[in-house]
């Protein structure tokens, strides 16, 4: 008497998805030329996470490490356990440690020029505030001096709102305003 378990037509049919599934995987990574950045609110600050086509990834944290974790669990794929570079001025060791137990971390630094990255020409009128707003003359002055045609923002309060907005319409430039737990994915 012969006891199976599953069948071979069922084994053959579970090896048979899961090497399509592989080759697909592998397919999309790389072949598809995708750039983008995922953006996240906390209402204060915002997280951004590059993934770039070289497969590189990179993390501008802020300084919660819930809201960091969790716009790197919306941004990243999930078989992606490597961060190329931190970028951040003052990274504590409680992120770090954070971001070490769940993934491989390469390289932490403060600034990190962004020139291998080729934004599309419609990304490249865009500008993303990461840090909340507190002066709305410099932001204003930045609008009038480089004129991008969309501005991301973190949570505004109401009266720093209303001043943007009237110029900002009156510079043609759209200010798109990220509240706490919203997030945007931009391809690059």
């Amino acid at each position: 008497m012969d006891d199976q378990i599953a069948s071979k037509n069922v084994i053959f049919t579970i090896v048979l998805l899961s090497l399509l599934y592989i080759i697909g995987v592998y397919i999309y990574h790389h072949v598809s030329d995708n750039q983008r950045v995922s953006l996240c609110s906390n209402g204060q600050q915002i997280t951004a996470v590059f993934h770039l086509r070289e497969g590189m990834t990179i993390l501008i944290p802020s300084s919660s490490v819930k809201d960091t974790l969790d716009c790197l669990r919306r941004g990243m794929s999930f078989n992606d356990r490597t961060i190329e570079y931190v970028v951040a001025s003052d990274v504590s060791n409680v992120l770090m440690k954070a971001l070490q137990a769940r993934y491989m971390v390469n390289e932490v630094q403060n600034e990190l020029d962004l020139v291998f990255i080729k934004p599309r020409a419609e990304m490249s009128s865009s500008a993303i505030f990461l840090k909340e707003i507190t002066n709305p003359f410099e932001l204003v002055d930045y609008v009038a001096q480089k004129n991008p045609k969309e501005v991301i923002v973190p949570e505004l309060n109401e009266v720093i709102a209303r001043l943007i907005e009237k110029k900002a319409h009156v510079l043609n430039t759209t200010i798109t305003e990220l509240r706490e737990g919203e997030y945007t994915s931009i391809n690059l």
